[in-house]
């Protein structure tokens, strides 16, 4: 994507990377995103349980090293909006 980005002159649309370094540390004034991040992403659901009063949550994980990063990412914005995970299982 960045190579892509990079190699032409032309906005180029980004429709499904969600890495967060493309919206910091490798953003190009010519990529446009149209997928959220991950952390956009979990920052919505923190929102959406907050809105709904939903303050304790169970959080499943699943085995792969990319579930485990989204698992950081999620308790992340679970602490930014003062939600309380109370246990985190594993999940196939």
């Amino acid at each position: 994507l960045l190579a892509v980005t990079d190699a032409v002159k032309l906005p180029v649309l980004n429709l499904s990377a969600a890495d967060d370094r493309l919206r910091g540390a490798d953003c190009r004034a010519r990529l446009y995103h149209v997928y959220p991040s991950e952390r956009q992403r979990a920052d919505a659901l923190g929102q959406t349980l907050v809105a709904r009063k939903w303050t304790k949550v169970l959080m499943l994980t699943g085995p792969s090293a990319a579930d485990q990063q989204r698992a950081a990412v999620a308790q992340a914005a679970a602490k930014r909006y003062g939600l309380q995970v109370v246990a985190t299982k594993p999940f196939k």
